[in-house]
């Protein structure tokens, strides 16, 4: 994992300039670029092609929702992240919905965003804790669904959907679970094709709305 490009979209100079002073940090990253809004990042994209993008997601012109989806049709490979300060959880399903690889509250620290940039690149997901609990405090102040067709899962499905939820990776998982993690990416696969959820974000998202699991 070496000369990593990252795009950082937001609309405040400032925070790019922070965020820039964080990723100086990590020897693996090689080129920073950045752009105020989403529809100069989708401009740029046909100068650089970065491997992961540093989204927000309240921006003039076009927000980080719209800018993702965008990004995901014409480049499916390119991760991102989004940057939250917001708590409402129409953000949070927006984006997820939208396909982002990872959440992290916009002050966040030099060790988190190197943890949440290293496991979205090895094709992981990361869930800020900060931001995971805003999500189920706000699902548990809102009334459930009933209307939305409940998915049953496993016993072994639940208890990997809980450790996904702490923020373990596969192998983490399955050191947990006494199992191989060619086996908990086995049971990943059938929970996203049960709920039709794109990667592991909004699989949580759905078990934390649908009370599936207790954190």
């Amino acid at each position: 994992m070496n000369d990593i490009t990252v795009f950082i979209v937001d609309d405040h100079e400032l925070f790019i300039e922070g965020i820039k002073l964080l990723l100086n940090q990590f020897d693996f990253i090689e080129n920073v670029h950045q752009a105020s809004n989403g529809k100069e990042y989708l401009r740029l994209l046909d100068q650089t092609i970065p491997d992961i993008v540093l989204m927000d997601i309240n921006m003039p012109i076009m927000d980080g929702v719209e800018a993702t989806i965008r990004s995901k049709e014409l480049y499916p490979d390119v991760k991102i992240i989004a940057l939250s300060m917001h708590d409402s959880i129409d953000y949070y399903t927006r984006m997820t919905d939208a396909g982002v690889d990872g959440f992290v509250t916009k002050d966040t620290n030099a060790n988190e965003l190197y943890l949440a940039i290293t496991k979205v690149l090895k094709g992981e997901d990361y869930f800020s804790k900060k931001i995971l609990e805003n999500v189920i405090q706000s699902f548990n102040n809102t009334k459930s669904d009933n209307t939305q067709e409940q998915v049953n899962f496993s016993k072994r499905e639940l208890e990997i959907l809980l450790e996904m939820a702490k923020g373990l990776s596969n192998i983490e998982i399955s050191e947990q679970l006494f199992i191989s993690p060619r086996t908990v990416e086995r049971h990943k696969e059938n929970m996203y094709k049960k709920t039709y959820c794109k990667n592991g974000i909004s699989l949580i998202v759905y078990a934390i709305k649908n009370k599936l699991i207790q954190l």
